[in-house]
Parts: C-alpha cells; sequence; structure tokens
C-alpha cells in the first residue's frame, strides 16, 4: 500500500501552506511506508504519478466543482487549470485510474458537497473525504484579519494536517477513524494554542481576536464529509 501527496505549488499561498507534505513524507518514510510528495509543473504528469497510489491526498485549492491545478482569483479566475473536476466524469476518453480502487482525501476548499458526492457516485472510489465549505483564514465578524492572526491559523492548520496525516499513515487507521480523530485533534490543537497564548500575552489574544480563530477552525472541522460505503478501508 503507498500514498500519493498532490502539493500544489502553482499559487505561492498553497505552495506555503503544502510545506507540511515534506515532514509528513518523511516521518513516514522513516517508518517504512510508502510516501511520494508530487509537485510537478504539467498536471497529466502530476495525475499519472497520483494514479500508481492507494491513497491519494490533494493539497490544493477547490471549489464545489474543481480541484485546481492553477487557480487564478476574480477576474483572472480564467486562467485557472483544473486538475480534475465533475465535468471529466461526463467525459467518455477520462481515465478514472485516478478514483478507481483509491482513497482520496482533499485538504481543499469545498470540494465535499458536489465534486466529492459525485466522484463516490460515478466512479469505484473506495472513499473520498473533503471540506463542505472553505479552509478558511477570515474573521467571523467580517473585519479584516491581522497578519499575526492569519499566520497563528496557517501555522495551527499544517500543524494539524501534518500531526494526523502522519499517525494516520503511520499507524494504518481506517478512513472513518482518520474523520473522526481530524475532527477532535483540530478543536484540540487550537483551542489549546490559543489559551496558551491568552495565558502568556492576553492582550496579543485580544488584540487580534484570537477566539475568532478557534471559531474558524472549529467550524471547518465540523464540517469535513466523509462518502464510503466501508468504515474498514485502510489508509495507506
Amino acid at each position: 500500500m503507498s500514498v500519493g501527496i498532490y502539493r500544489n505549488r502553482l499559487n505561492q499561498e498553497i505552495k506555503s501552506f503544502a510545506r507540511f507534505t515534506k515532514a509528513v513524507r518523511e516521518q513516514c518514510s522513516f517508518n517504512g511506508k510508502s510516501v511520494e510528495v508530487v509537485f510537478e509543473d504539467k498536471k497529466e504528469q502530476s495525475l499519472e504519478k497520483l494514479s500508481k497510489h492507494d491513497t491519494i491526498i490533494f493539497v490544493t485549492h477547490g471549489d464545489s466543482n474543481n480541484l485546481y491545478h492553477r487557480y487564478c482569483k476574480d477576474k483572472e479566475k480564467r486562467k485557472s487549470q483544473i486538475l480534475l473536476g465533475l465535468s471529466d466524469l461526463s467525459n467518455e476518453e477520462f481515465d478514472r485510474k485516478i478514483y478507481d480502487n483509491k482513497i482520496i482525501i482533499a485538504i481543499s476548499c469545498c470540494t465535499a458537497d458536489q465534486l466529492g458526492a459525485a466522484v463516490f457516485d460515478q466512479t469505484k472510489c473506495k472513499a473520498y473525504l473533503g471540506f463542505k465549505y472553505k479552509i478558511h483564514f477570515d474573521r467571523k465578524d467580517k473585519k479584516k484579519a491581522s497578519r499575526k492572526y492569519y499566520q497563528f491559523l496557517l501555522r495551527c492548520y499544517k500543524k494539524i494536517f501534518s500531526d494526523v496525516l502522519v499517525k494516520a499513515i503511520n499507524n494504518e487507521w481506517t478512513i472513518e477513524e482518520f474523520k473522526e480523530k481530524l475532527e477532535l485533534y483540530s478543536k484540540q490543537y487550537i483551542s489549546r494554542e490559543a489559551l496558551a497564548i491568552k495565558s502568556e500575552r492576553p492582550q496579543f489574544y485580544i488584540n487580534h481576536r484570537l477566539d475568532l480563530a478557534v471559531f474558524a477552525v472549529s467550524h471547518v472541522a465540523d464540517n469535513i464529509v466523509l462518502y464510503n460505503d466501508d468504515d474498514d478501508v485502510k489508509i495507506g
């Protein structure tokens, strides 16, 4: 059994965020697990490498219909390049080996409801785990987040995903275990980190509204979605 991790490097923000995948590969390889981090500039090469693995983890931008190889915002969005999307499933020439008999974990915004459901229903995918809403860095009160707020969230997200993926791969968790422990650990970790800062630097905690960071991560954790028929399917 093996794991392929797609690390997008064509968007600077995701390139920075996805650096935790290097630690996942190193720590799992040290324990004899087969983990490959894939970041080819051409999407076809990335998909070919990923399709050789049993579990595929995507760390990239997403929306309800797509996982992106290159993501451009707002007026530049037409320049985006889709890695995998809903439209693929209606294309008779699309090679479904990227999904068939695979466990898919999408660490991406918003792919669970539409893309995830369609992939699970229309391919031989063993399981699809994704997020219903954004993995967000914004504030509930809609006010502009400070750079310190953003950096705190970024550090916590990276640590959460890295820790849980390493444990899941090394201990061959089932996909159901992974979902449950990712949800629990996300809430525990963000709360612990925020409370530590509140205790040591109370004004910093107040000024940068780290209480809202706790809410943000908890909301993300509460909206993890898993499609699977067999709770005993193992990651790896």
